[in-house]
Parts: structure tokens; sequence; C-alpha cells
């Protein structure tokens, strides 16, 4: 193994224990790979960021995700993640401003249907839609979506209260499901039923 392997191995590690429920012990391998690279990785913050998430320490999730954000300006993934964090706790206003300034980044359909909820929740109703058809233009067909667009898909159809694409979506995923390996293995059982999940 090279050293420019280590920070890999230590991201699987991380990963590995996430997936145990071992939180501790996924932000500590987490914390160990940027060490290993010496500079920071976009991509481990965002990480780091999710799993202080999974212990409700929003403090430093907000402070992982928005390093993320200035180690890769432009990566919407971070400010994706820190707008669904800050809609969750109840912060809508600030969850507007970070998804307004992800949008400049990135325009695919999952974004829209975030910023359909915060929409929601301020009271633009007329927003909310907008933010929904468009976020039906950027989606493409079901099968080529990765199953984090299907499952915000799926929830831009229920806002919509669209039976015909809430059917589809839910049609194409019990697909996915049966496709699976009902053993161990990577991706066993970890497709989500409708919740979006979080930008990895």
């Amino acid at each position: 193994m090279t050293g420019d392997d280590v920070p890999n191995v230590l991201v699987q590690l991380a990963n590995d224990y996430s997936k145990l429920a071992q939180t501790d012990k996924s932000i500590f391998y987490l914390q160990q790979a940027p060490r290993r690279k010496g500079r920071p990785d976009p991509h481990i913050l965002n990480l780091l960021g999710i799993r202080y998430g999974d212990k409700e320490d929003w403090e430093r999730q907000e402070k992982m995700y928005r390093e993320a954000s200035a180690a890769a300006p432009d990566d919407p993934a971070p400010l994706f993640n820190l707008a669904l964090s800050q809609l969750r706790r109840g912060l809508a206003s600030e969850a507007d401003t970070t998804i307004q300034t992800a949008l400049k980044l990135d325009c695919q359909g999952p974004s829209h249907v975030l910023a359909a909820q915060i929409y929601q929740k301020l009271h633009r109703t007329q927003s909310a839609q907008s933010a929904l058809e468009k976020s039906f233009q950027m989606f493409g067909p079901v099968s080529t979506m990765s199953d984090w667009e299907l499952g915000w898909y799926r929830t831009a159809a229920q806002m919509a209260q669209d039976k015909a694409r809430i059917d589809e979506a839910a049609a194409e995923q019990n697909r996915r499901k049966q496709r699976q390996p009902t053993g161990e293995g990577e991706g066993a059982g970890m497709l989500p039923d409708i919740a979006p999940v979080l930008q990895k």
C-alpha cells in the first residue's frame, strides 16, 4: 500500500463503522484521512458533516459543510446538505439563503425539490410550485437516475400529488430492490424507500 492509498482506506473504514452505527469511530477515521493527505479534502469534510449530523452536533456539522464548500467552491453537495440540515432544524430562512447559493452551482432536480420544500415552509406557495415544475424538467428517465435522485424524484411527485409519477418512482425502486443481493455485501438493504438522502 502506498501513502496515497492510506486516506482511501481510512475513508472506507469510516464508512464501514458508519454502517455499524459506530459514529464516533467513523468520525475518528475520517479525521485521520485528510491529515494523511496533508490538505483539506472536500469529500471527506462533507462526510464528516454527515457523521456529525448523525450525532446531532449541528455546530460541527455546519462547520464541516462550510469548510467542504470552501475547499471545493464549484461543488454544490456541501451546500445542499447544509440547506437540508437547516430546514430539518426549523431554520427555513437560513436554508433559503443556502439553497439559493447551491442553485447557482447546480440546476439538477433534487436541488429544486429541496428549494420547493423550503419555500413551502416559508409559505411561498407559488415559488414552491414553480420549483417543483422546474425539478421535473431537470430529472431524466427514472431508469437513468441514481438511487439518490430517484428518492428526491419520488418526494417531488408526492409533493405535487402526481399519482402517475409516484407510481413510476415506486415501481423503479421496487425493481432495484429485487435486483439487490439478499446476503451480505456492499449495497445490500441500503436503498431508501422514500426519504431523500444526503449528497455524499
